[in-house]
């Protein structure tokens, strides 16, 4: 029975039940769809509905209860030609979960209550809550849907990418590598909760080219400890730049650049020694430069040069950027330098360094680099303070004030029995204490009213008048660059072109071109953006200068003229003509005018120029007659400067005869400035605080004093006080309520100390007291805050069993070519623990070309509380990964912490969907084609059989395709459509349709002359 015979067949045995529809199923025109399938639909369809099956997650996490929402989507076709879609809830469902080696695992829903459960009804679709096992590792995971029900049997799949979140890092051997070499690298990846070792977790390895774009992606997952390696070797022609190579797994990636280039190790080394770890003021300065080989040979006659900064917020004195400091330097022939330096100033404020970047270069011309490093500070030791309310200390209550010191170089003062004494009380008895092995110690202050307290501020140093000539670019106009050795010779004119300058009043930007001859003489020289006086003094300048010679060549340099400090002279005429000539002022006084600022010497001091010159011509004369007046009171001028202002005024005549006796007086005032800058001492400010002063004995050696300076601080109306802030797992914390003078409230009776997961302690207050118990749990580890109103105390709860690292070699010295066995031993406390370790080693030369990872690369890893009262070298990281062990040090980091580091999510959740989206088009394409096949074969019969003169028409092409049909029937392959229809002509798709056009199915003589409209033809007929 055919499949259009069986539908038909369907619907006769429904339809009994039709008449009841539009009385008892108004809402359901389409009975039979309802009865069958559970669809709802305003008309029935032509064929079968066809189901699909989709699935949404929502929140899925491993251990934790998610939503899992599965609908079944109905697609029909209609007469009309269109297709509709629809919801269906009939059936049964089911999950599984397949790991990434195949293996499947039931996922049943549960209730409320963790027991068994059962899928609800969620709009059109239908719901479950179901848990992921916890033991799941970190990976790809596939969520299965089945459905049993009225449209066979359905699933769907749906990716769930289970990843913890993760802190990744990257390692490679070396930051430097050239062509053809191999890179080495790990990546270590760690669960940003607890910093546990994410085993057995996918991930790859990325290599990006300089232009971000993939050269590699490698597979590479974690092992049992979290940690994965890759070997990538380079290609020989990889070109010069920064590569960038990444492990990503899920949403988290670790990076780590890669700088490839072709370079070579350099031959030896200039390393420093400073005469003292760090220098007081008043305390000269010395270094010893050795510039040795990699085997330790001496570079003799190596020069040195030096550049010179200084980091920090002091100012360095103005002379030592001015030459009081060296800058070029020579070894012996034992490779030394020995460098005498200033002694610190004594105006030295807080702490600076004194950084001489140094280059090396042997007598081959080879050049290295190093760093000279010398350190500044005020006082023989540093002390610094945390307090328990924001840094200051308040008036009329006892304050609990840690006091760090440590030495200059930031080394703790550990154990120094530190004497405090306060400054405003001469005659007070001080506090001793002893510092832990961090440098901390603790101190009880109650200071009184605030003092005035001097802020010494910084000094002033006077900036230095720029060069008075600056070249620039230097080009060979027709070449592409300038020859060396004409650079070199315009630098070395640069005091004779300098000498311009004085006729520049503010800077001046000139392009000079010169035209060389084949002598190197000068022939012309093109300045014309510049002043006419400008212009003669550079000519006469360029008159002088000499080039190497070679072929005739035009120069161009670009040449900025800076204002020297010279004075600038104003000159006012008074009496003298009659009838004044235009040219007067304009072309003789103001030319004279900057022509005589040479007079003038650039270190002269600064002071106020003032003259009158008297002057005079003759009639038929064009000559200017100068005398000399006596000068003013209070001149700044010399006799031998107003006599070369005079020369310079008298080398200028007159455009045109006088034509009549005249004489008046010029008027010439101005006044200079120095260009020898000095250095004025810091003005030193008042402000309300407290001064203490700390003297230490460390060692059995004084070390001199200090000085600690505290600010006023408003009392809390509410304090919270821990007594021990780092306590083990299980023991048993104290925590006290303080009140301050301004706070009426009652102490609560009870009290809650909050785990950073949730969960809280309770305890209630003893009696009358201000005192809470809380006995931690032996099982948990981490942050607790007890918070009253705005008041807050942490404490930190860890084993302190930190993972430690010894290396120890077979031999303290090995030589060249001999074999050094290194032993490796990692434990946690006392107890061995296996681990991964990563040892480097590199050429030491090679940290010159390229930056090497230091021992905090790792520092990242670990989360890191907030505070604000930070203090220099002090991480708070260095809290929570073992590296501070003093009592003190503890309680001050814990007691002032802002808030602990934010807890991190064990596990991500994932959130999903899948399409359910029917296509038909697949599936009617593929029965389609098989149809097609067998229709060109029924043609190619009927063309065999049929008279000559018979042609193929319309009616024809429908019956040879209904008898494809059946014999498509009549095997074993269904040949229904998707919606189980017989597939006749109507049904096609047009694009399809127009494939079994009669013209594509026979030659021209077999078609009649008059064709009919293949597609209008089936349209109307509907061939069956």
């Amino acid at each position: 029975m055919g499949a259009e015979r069986k539908r038909t067949w369907r619907w006769l045995v429904l339809a009994p039940l039709l008449p009841c529809a539009g009385v008892c199923g108004g809402a359901l025109p389409c009975l039979p769809a309802w009865l069958q399938y559970g669809v709802e639909l305003a008309e029935c369809p032509d064929g079968d509905p066809v189901g699909a099956l989709w699935v949404s997650a929502e929140g899925l996490r491993r251990g934790h209860p998610g939503t899992v929402v599965v609908g079944v989507r109905a697609t029909t076709a209609h007469d009309d030609g269109g297709l509709r879609t629809s919801t269906s809830k009939r059936g049964e469902l089911r999950l599984e979960l397949r790991s990434a080696d195949g293996k499947l695992r039931p996922l049943d829903p549960i209730g409320a209550d963790g027991e068994a459960g059962e899928w609800v009804d969620w709009g059109d679709s239908r719901a479950a809550t179901i848990t992921l096992p916890p033991e799941l590792t970190d990976g790809v995971y596939t969520l299965i849907a089945h459905h049993d029900g009225p449209f066979g049997a359905l699933s769907t799949e749906l990716a769930l990418p289970l990843y913890a979140p993760a802190h990744v890092h990257l390692l490679s051997d070396r930051p430097l590598y050239e062509p053809g070499q191999t890179v080495l690298a790990r990546a270590v990846a760690l669960r940003r909760a607890d910093l546990v070792p994410l085993a057995d977790r996918p991930g790859s390895f990325v290599l990006k080219d300089p232009q971000g774009n993939m050269l590699l992606r490698e597979a590479a997952a974690l092992d049992a400890l979290g940690v994965a390696a890759v070997s990538l070797p380079l290609d020989a022609e990889a070109e010069s730049g920064t590569y960038t190579l990444c492990w990503s797994s899920g949403e988290d990636e670790g990076c780590t650049p890669l700088q490839v280039e072709p370079f070579t190790l350099p031959r030896f080394t200039v390393e420093a020694e400073t005469d003292r770890p760090w220098h007081l003021p008043g305390d000269p300065m010395g270094a010893t430069l050795r510039v040795r080989y990699a085997s330790g040979a001496p570079v003799p006659d190596a020069a040195v040069a030096v550049r010179w900064t200084v980091d920090g917020g002091w100012p360095p004195p103005s002379d030592w950027m001015r030459g009081a400091l060296p800058t070029t330097l020579r070894a012996g022939r034992d490779g030394l330098v020995r460098l005498s330096l200033p002694p610190v100033p004594a105006d030295l404020v807080g702490a600076a360094t004194l950084v001489g970047a140094l280059t090396a270069t042997d007598p081959t011309g080879e050049a290295v680099a190093g760093t000279l490093r010398l350190a500044l500070h005020q006082e023989p030791f540093v002390v610094d303070a945390l307090t328990e309310i924001g840094g200051g200390v308040a008036e009329g209550v006892p304050n609990r004030v840690w006091v760090r010191a440590r030495l200059p170089d930031g080394r703790p003062l550990s154990g120094a029995a530190l004497s405090i004494k306060r400054a405003w009380e001469p005659g007070g008895a001080p506090t001793v204490v002893t510092a832990d092995e961090d440098g901390f110690a603790l101190v009880q202050l109650d200071p009184g009213p605030a003092v005035s307290v001097r802020v010494p501020g910084m000094p002033v140093r006077a900036t230095p008048l720029p060069p008075p000539l600056q070249i620039g670019r230097i080009l060979q106009l027709g070449a592409e660059a300038a020859r060396l050795d004409d650079q070199r010779a315009i630098g070395e004119a640069m005091a004779a072109l300098g000498a311009c300058a004085s006729h520049a009043t503010q800077e001046v930007h000139i392009d000079a071109r010169l035209k060389v001859r084949a002598d190197g003489g000068i022939d012309a020289l093109d300045v014309r953006d510049a002043s006419p006086t400008m212009q003669s003094c550079l000519q006469a300048a360029a008159a002088r200068l000499r080039l190497p010679s070679g072929d005739p060549r035009v120069l161009e340099a670009q040449l900025t003229f800076n204002d020297p400090g010279l004075p600038v002279l104003e000159a006012t005429q008074q009496g003298g003509w009659s009838k004044r000539p235009a040219d007067f002022e304009d072309d003789i006084i103001a030319p004279a005018m900057l022509q005589a600022r040479a007079c003038f010497s650039p270190g002269r001091p600064a002071g106020t120029v003032d003259a009158n010159l008297i002057w005079s011509a003759s009639p038929g004369s064009t000559a200017i007659r100068w005398e000399r007046a006596p000068l003013n009171a209070g001149s700044a001028w010399t006799a031998a400067e107003q006599a070369c202002v005079v020369r310079q005024l008298e080398a200028q005549h007159l455009w045109e005869p006088a034509d009549e006796a005249h004489f008046g007086v010029l008027v010439v005032r101005g006044s200079s400035r120095s260009n020898t800058a000095t250095d004025q001492p810091g003005t030193a400010t008042l402000r309300p605080g407290y001064e203490l002063q700390v003297t230490a004995q460390h060692q059995g050696a004084a070390l001199g004093a200090a000085t600690l300076r505290l600010w006023p601080a408003p009392v809390p109306d509410r304090r919270v006080r821990v007594s021990d802030p780092t306590p083990a797992p299980g023991a048993t914390v104290e925590v006290e309520l303080l009140r301050g003078p301004n706070n009426p409230v009652q102490l609560p009776d009870r009290l809650w100390m909050n785990h950073q997961d949730g969960s809280s302690i309770e305890a209630l207050r003893e009696g009358e007291s201000r005192t809470f118990r809380f006995t931690l749990p032996a099982d948990k580890r981490g942050w607790y805050t007890v918070q009253w109103a705005e008041a807050s105390a942490r404490v930190w709860v860890s084993d302190r069993k930190d993972m430690q690292l010894r290396l120890e070699p077979s031999a303290a010295t090995s030589r060249p070519g001999g074999e050094l066995t290194l032993r490796v031993q990692t434990t946690r406390g006392e107890q061995p623990v296996a681990a991964h370790v990563s040892l480097v080693g590199v050429d030491e030369s090679l940290g010159q070309l390229a930056p090497l990872p230091g021992p905090d690369a790792l520092g990242r890893l670990r989360a890191a509380p907030t505070t604000s009262q930070a203090l220099p070298g002090l991480e708070l990281a260095a809290l929570t990964n073992g590296a501070v062990r003093g009592e003190q040090a503890i309680m001050a980091m814990v007691a002032t912490l802002d808030a602990p580091p934010p807890l991190e999510a064990l596990d991500r959740g994932v959130s999903a969907r899948t399409s359910a989206e029917y296509d038909p088009t697949p599936d009617t394409q593929r029965l389609f084609f098989d149809l097609l096949r067998r229709l060109h074969a029924e043609v190619r019969a009927w063309e065999a059989a049929a008279p000559a003169d018979e042609k193929l028409r319309p009616a024809t092409v429908a019956r040879l395709w209904g008898a494809a049909l059946d014999a498509c029937e009549a095997e074993a392959p269904p040949c229904a459509d998707p919606f189980g229809r017989r597939m006749r002509l109507g049904l096609l798709p047009q694009e399809l349709l127009a494939l079994t056009d009669p013209r594509l199915l026979v030659r021209g003589d077999r078609l009649p002359e008059d064709m009919e409209h293949w597609p209008t033809w089936v349209a109307e007929e509907d061939p069956r």
